[in-house]
């Protein structure tokens, strides 16, 4: 299982972006249940169980909203390099992706917001100097 925790504060988020300085974490750990306490929970999130996925190729992928992408290449916002340098460099292989585009739109109660403007959370995994099958 993993939990992902996003800061509250955007701008902390815009300041600390880019990896090793990246204010959103990514924690894997045992299956749990999950907090009751507010400061780790979203509230204006209606739960729902990730199920129903879809097999597809990654080039028809890159047209298709979603909210989970696991495997493949990241659909990137900005494909700049300093995003990428440190990860490359510290052997990173791309993992998933969360993007809002993808949301139900019953995931959230009115006037909530899931991830505070924040499109997209490219999740990386530490590989091997060779990358798995598939990732580049």
């Amino acid at each position: 299982m993993i939990s992902i925790f996003i800061p509250e504060d955007y701008e902390e988020y815009l300041k600390n972006n880019i990896y090793p300085n990246c204010s959103i974490k990514v924690i894997e750990h045992p299956i749990s249940t999950e907090s009751v306490k507010d400061m780790f929970t979203n509230p204006g999130l209606i739960k729902h169980a990730i199920s129903d996925g879809k097999l597809s190729h990654d080039e028809k992928s890159m047209g298709q909203p979603f909210l989970i992408k696991a495997g493949g290449n990241p659909r990137l916002i900005q494909n700049e390099d300093y995003y990428f340098t440190k990860l490359k460099e510290e052997s990173f292989s791309f993992l998933f992706q969360v993007d809002e585009d993808g949301y139900p739109e019953t995931l959230l109660q009115e006037g909530g917001e899931p991830i505070k403007r924040f499109s997209a959370c490219v999740c990386p995994i530490r590989t091997s100097r060779q990358p798995a099958p598939g990732v580049n």
